[in-house]
């Protein structure tokens, strides 16, 4: 009796059973995308076993706000090591303090994110980081750059100081995804951030970057402008190949912009390749009291210099002018011929009337002095002195003539 009453009660109650351990979890969620989020949202699910997972019937609810449950249709499978994208048509995610559930079809909870909050509008995500990551902790989340049906990385990267700069070790770039490394204040280096997107996987890749006082040896030229840092970035299983593109973002001191008299718009950052200098697409993105940053992209990495070029002076300095301006040949001017000064011929006193008081001997009229006297004028005045002194003796027989004619006159009288 006692043993058909247990059957009746084993039928009406089964025994309790343990919920399978599926292996799913909820690996990425866009939470506040840019503008309005309604058909932006969406929840990405990720089977890191190697068995394929059916999730018919399964649901995924919020617990902030407005609770909504969205249920995941019939034939719903995630293969081995791939991903389960589920866009939402509405909005129903919670910018602050959202937490997310995923339950199996019998209402068994299979996975759950902490508490986490999305105010940047924007179009990063939350993100298990490495890929899969769950130890139930808030540390397997990061919040970066969306990867939306791809990995989110396999290991964090290392970055650790050397003699004048850093070392990297990135152990994964996968094809088509940034990988970004910010690297302020690091080993005295002007580069800030660092970001790689490559064009195939590559594994293990090791980046130096390094800060040197001067062109390197490996270089045959120096960057046009003035150069206000070299950096060398060598690389190790990655070539440029490799690489889809490179953002470089660097600073550079107020204080030697304005000191180096430089136009901030002209600083670049030059990139040595093909045996020559290229400067690459640079764009300001900001400053502060003390430096201004800059970003630029890149194909590559090698040898960079940041540059500029120094503002035209306003006003230019003699030494500068002579310098800068050929020295025009001077036209020759003509020396005018000079004019003897006009002069008055020797006035010739005419013989006057005899009278008995004797005349004064004439004195000859002074001529005028001229101070510039040319070696012709002292000719010249040579050849008039030689004629008065050919007549002097003439008024001087004249002048006792004339006093003895006036004597006998009046001795007659």
């Amino acid at each position: 009796m006692l043993s058909l009453l247990f059957i009746s009660y084993l039928a009406v109650y089964p025994p309790l059973t343990s919920a399978p351990a599926y292996p799913i979890v909820i690996n990425e969620f866009e939470q506040n995308p840019p503008g309005a989020d309604v058909g932006k949202e969406w929840i990405e699910l990720y089977n890191p076993s190697d068995k394929e997972v059916d999730i018919s019937g399964w649901t995924i609810t919020t617990t902030h706000g407005r609770v909504t449950s969205y249920i995941i249709g019939p034939n719903t499978v995630i293969p081995a090591g791939s991903y389960y994208i589920i866009r939402l048509s509405s909005q129903w995610l919670s910018d602050e303090e959202e937490s997310l559930i995923l339950s199996d079809s019998f209402g068994n909870e299979v996975d759950r994110t902490p508490i986490l909050s999305d105010l940047f509008d924007d179009f990063r995500s939350w993100q298990r980081f490495p890929n899969g990551e769950d130890t139930d902790s808030p540390s397997d989340w990061l919040f970066q750059s969306p990867t939306y049906a791809f990995s989110n990385g396999e290991a964090a990267l290392t970055i650790s100081t050397i003699p004048r700069g850093v070392a990297l070790t990135i152990p994964s770039l996968q094809e088509g995804r940034w990988v970004n490394v910010t690297l302020e204040e690091a080993g005295g280096l002007p580069i800030i951030e660092l970001k790689i997107k490559a064009k195939t996987d590559v594994d293990d890749v090791k980046i130096f970057l390094t800060r040197v006082e001067s062109v390197p040896a490996s270089v045959e030229e120096v960057a046009t402008g003035e150069a206000y840092a070299y950096i060398v970035i060598e690389k190790f299983n990655l070539e440029d190949a490799d690489i889809l593109a490179v953002k470089i973002s660097f600073k550079v001191e107020n204080r030697w912009i304005v000191e180096s008299n430089i136009d901030e718009l002209t600083i670049s950052l030059q990139r040595y390749s093909e045996d020559r200098w290229n400067i690459m697409p640079t764009t300001k993105i900001g400053e502060d009291v003390d430096n201004t940053y800059f970003e630029a992209e890149t194909p590559g990495l090698s040898v960079f210099a940041i540059t500029g070029k120094k503002l035209a002076s306003k006003t230019a300095s003699l030494e500068d002018i002579s310098s800068s301006t050929p020295t025009p040949t001077p036209t020759p001017i003509p020396t005018p011929t000079p004019t003897p000064a006009s002069k008055s011929p020797p006035e010739i006193t005419p013989t006057p009337t005899p009278t008995p008081t004797p005349t004064p001997t004439p004195t000859p009229a002074s001529k005028p002095v001229d101070t510039s006297i040319s070696v012709e004028d002292l000719g010249e005045s040579t050849s008039e002195s030689e004629y008065f002194m050919k007549i002097l003796p003439f008024w001087v027989i004249l002048g006792v003539g004339v006093i003895i004619i006036g004597v006998l006159r009046r001795i007659a009288s």
